[in-house]
């Protein structure tokens, strides 16, 4: 039996489909949340990074959930300016409340990479999430987000775009990792996981119409935090 057919078979045993909801965070308003959320989830629990974006909406009075019939004033040059001229270390220590970093050694502090992704993003003219499929295919835009310190294997990157609407993406961490290993019983690299979910996903399909990858990725997600 092929191993995708395999994973499907182990997701549809493990997890109750009729129940499902994306969780919250598919439902920013703004850029600036989606940011924040794909740089600071990776490698901490995702509990902290919860209260670490509840924060920031309070201290700088920004909606959270997405209106369909108001567009948010929380742009991507917005924020910049609302914290322009303050360190990484204030902005870790006033706003964020966070002194986590891209990597135990010799990591950035994740404030400093929020900020970071965002200059970028001003750099490409996203403003808004309707602007993020000027970036979706650009291999410049690409390459300046895995410059940034702690970006280099895109999985943030992945991340922020699928918050921000991509549905053909997924976040292969380290909960996707564990579902793909206990349905395979075997060691499963990153590339393998991409492939994987997305075969998955295909074969999914086929019963459940309304799989997409994101789905998929967030099913599996919500699935082994449960754990």
């Amino acid at each position: 039996m092929n191993e995708h057919v395999l994973v499907a078979k182990h997701f549809e045993s493990s997890i109750d489909v009729g129940r499902y909801t994306l969780t919250e965070e598919y439902d920013y308003s703004c850029i600036p949340l989606c940011v924040i959320d794909s740089v600071f989830s990776i490698g901490i629990r995702y509990t902290n990074v919860i209260n670490i974006v509840g924060r920031v909406c309070k201290k700088m009075n920004i909606t959270k959930a997405y209106n369909k019939e108001m567009q948010s004033s929380a742009t991507t040059s917005w924020f910049i300016e609302q914290i322009e001229g303050k360190t990484p270390e204030e902005l870790a220590d006033s706003l964020f409340e966070s002194r986590h970093r891209t990597s135990p050694n010799n990591g950035i502090l994740k404030a400093d990479a929020t900020v970071r992704f965002m200059r970028v993003l001003k750099q490409f003219g996203v403003e808004h999430l309707e602007d993020v499929h000027k970036v979706g295919d650009s291999a410049a835009f690409e390459r300046a987000i895995k410059a940034i310190p702690g970006q280099t294997s895109g999985i943030c990157l992945k991340y922020f775009l699928m918050l921000a609407g991509d549905n053909e993406l997924i976040k292969p961490d380290r909960m996707i990792i564990r579902f793909l290993e206990s349905a395979l019983n075997r060691p499963v690299n990153l590339n393998e996981a991409v492939t994987l979910v997305r075969q998955a996903c295909d074969e999914l399909k086929k019963k459940y119409d309304f799989m997409t990858p994101k789905i998929l990725d967030n099913l599996i997600w919500q699935y082994q935090r449960s754990l």
